[in-house]
């Protein structure tokens, strides 16, 4: 991994020279520089991610906003990465979030692929491993968000001044009351939302990990083995429980999970009535789950799993 740090530093320093030769404001804005070929593969890839994301859910995001106008007090590891601040966005992602979930329960994975950065202005460099190589990506801090800006709204608009009226108040909605409630904090993303509300590691991992791919329509729908593999450079393997020979090695394996191995697991598919039951005990159907930890109390194997969607609990038997 050290040589993939070195590696990016020479494209991460590239785009921060060159953000630092702009104002820090307009640092993403095409202006003079709208010809480079950097500005061209910017703004290529947000066009493919806005293109991607409207063919994956109806409307897409409807605006883009720097780090430092969607969080109050942005922070990109406020106390290191956790399993708790991640949550599965707008897209069926469900394989790679999973995978992220399961690194962050290993001290210093997350860390080591997000290897630079210059918050002041807005440049952050990963590294991924792809085809037996560490490869670097560097990223802008723009975000997608799920609401229009403040004067393309119009149905936000008429529901915060119709609230507002039940008040007795006719005083219409201000700019910086809309944004506070529809662009502010990590809710207000369109994709890869954290539980923290200034947190900015996971939608910077997410976005460079999706131009790394092409566009946001190449994270819909994966296996969270590829998923690790692209993210420590690792060998992973596939298998059905029904497959497993020697149960007791394979629980013994379960008991080092996060310390010799990284686990995820799912459900798959089938009729409707196995689906149906599944959902009934609070388990999702075609959906990667990370594997936290196994234990054993009074005679039960439990095991402890983290859902990227961050709801939908297991009811059991």
């Amino acid at each position: 991994m050290s040589d993939s740090v070195s590696d990016a530093a020479f494209p991460f320093d590239r785009a921060r020279r060159r953000a630092k030769r702009r104002n820090a404001e307009d640092v993403d804005e095409a202006g003079d520089n709208s010809n480079s070929e950097e500005e061209k593969e910017r703004l290529l890839f947000q066009k493919r991610a806005e293109t991607a994301s409207r063919r994956l859910t109806k409307g897409g995001p409807k605006s883009v906003k720097r780090v430092g106008e969607v969080f109050e007090n942005p922070q990109f590891f406020p106390d290191g990465p956790a399993t708790n601040d991640i949550r599965q966005g707008r897209i069926g992602n469900c394989w790679l979030v999973s995978a992220r979930c399961a690194l962050t329960d290993k001290p210093g994975l997350i860390e080591s692929i997000c290897v630079a950065r210059d918050e002041d202005f807005g440049v952050y460099g990963f590294v991924f491993h792809r085809d037996g190589d560490w490869f670097p990506e560097v990223n802008d801090d723009r975000l997608f968000l799920t609401f229009p800006d403040y004067d393309r709204s119009t149905i936000e608009r008429r529901i915060m001044d119709g609230i507002k009226k039940e008040y007795d108040s006719e005083r219409l909605t201000t700019e910086q009351e809309y944004r506070d409630l529809y662009q502010r904090s990590s809710g207000a993303r369109f994709f890869g939302p954290c539980q923290y509300p200034n947190q900015t590691w996971f939608p910077l991992l997410e976005k460079a990990f999706a131009k790394a791919h092409g566009n946001y329509v190449a994270l819909e729908r994966g296996w969270a083995g590829e998923a690790l593999e692209d993210l420590t450079g690792g060998v992973t393997d596939d298998f059905h429980t029904y497959d497993i020979l020697d149960r007791d090695h394979f629980w013994s394996q379960l008991l080092a999970a996060n310390d010799q191995f990284l686990f995820t697991c799912s459900a798959g598919s089938g009729d409707e009535r196995y689906v149906s039951n599944l959902r009934q005990k609070g388990i999702v159907a075609q959906h990667a789950y990370a594997v936290k930890r196994a234990v054993k109390m009074d005679g039960h194997k439990l095991v402890l799993l983290k859902n990227p969607q961050g709801r939908v609990e297991w009811r059991g038997p």
